[in-house]
């Protein structure tokens, strides 16, 4: 496979989205033999059964930020890789305060008999803190973290792999870091929670500025609420941009 192919796990937040179901943040990232997964909400692992992906083969997670949005899903995903026998190592990746985070959610389930007190023992799990910069290169798939401006620490990623670039933003609001991350990238991941804006969070306008200003090949929305109206969000972007505005759903893939 040449690039990147993203599969959408899930576009929304932790809001059930009347009219429209999505889930929240997930994203799987495929590059030749590497597979790394970019947040993990509440039933990841099920969309990845969905997306027919193995959990198993995945080398890492990494979390933009720490909210429970974010990372709700990762007790449940580390519990069925013990479940299906997963060998090997298995890394997650966040910003400073994923160590004592994660270690404190397996601490507190080690006092339950069950799947996950066997983690230790079971696979190679490595938890890891970035720092901003280049991060990872494993496999041809090479990540950098930028910090960004949100109500915790977040990371934005960027992933290059095969020449390509694909920029996830996390939740973040306009900042100039922002920039840098989403800069001539192939395809940029954007949040775009709501019609109007909020702290900390992107909407339509300050999407379109961003893209005027990083000038990526193409955008999908992100992270969306129930109560964002996706088509005039798009238009708006389009309008004031005039680019290629990719309204994300669950299970899409994305080619970059």
């Amino acid at each position: 496979m040449a690039g990147m192919r993203v599969t959408v796990l899930g576009s929304g937040v932790w809001v059930g989205n009347r009219g429209h179901s999505r889930r929240g943040p997930g994203f799987l990232v495929e590059s030749g033999d590497s597979a790394i997964l970019i947040d993990c909400a509440s039933g990841t692992n099920y969309q990845l059964a969905e997306a027919g992906f193995d959990p198993n083969g995945l080398d890492a997670l990494f979390l933009t930020h720490l909210h429970a949005d974010h990372s709700g899903g990762v007790i449940a995903l580390l519990g069925e890789m013990v479940i299906s026998g997963r060998r090997g190592r298995f890394e997650i990746l966040g910003p400073p305060g994923t160590r004592d985070f994660l270690e404190c959610l397996l601490a507190a389930h080690s006092k339950i008999p069950g799947p996950i007190a066997k983690i230790r023992d079971s696979f190679d799990l490595a938890i890891l803190e970035a720092k901003p910069g280049p991060f990872y290169d494993s496999g041809g798939l090479r990540a950098s973290a930028y910090e960004l401006r949100h109500s915790a620490l977040n990371y934005g990623y960027r992933l290059e792999s095969g020449g390509r670039a694909v920029a996830f933003t996390g939740d973040t609001e306009p900042c100039e870091a922002l920039a840098e991350l989403a800069r001539g990238c192939d395809l940029l991941l954007c949040q775009c929670f709501r019609m109007e804006p909020s702290p900390f969070h992107m909407d339509p306008r300050s999407v379109a500025e961003l893209c005027i200003k990083a000038k990526p090949r193409r955008v999908a929305l992100i992270h969306m609420s129930p109560e964002l109206d996706p088509g005039r969000a798009a238009g708006i972007i389009r309008a004031e941009w005039g680019g290629e505005v990719i309204i994300a759903e669950d299970m899409m893939r994305l080619e970059a």
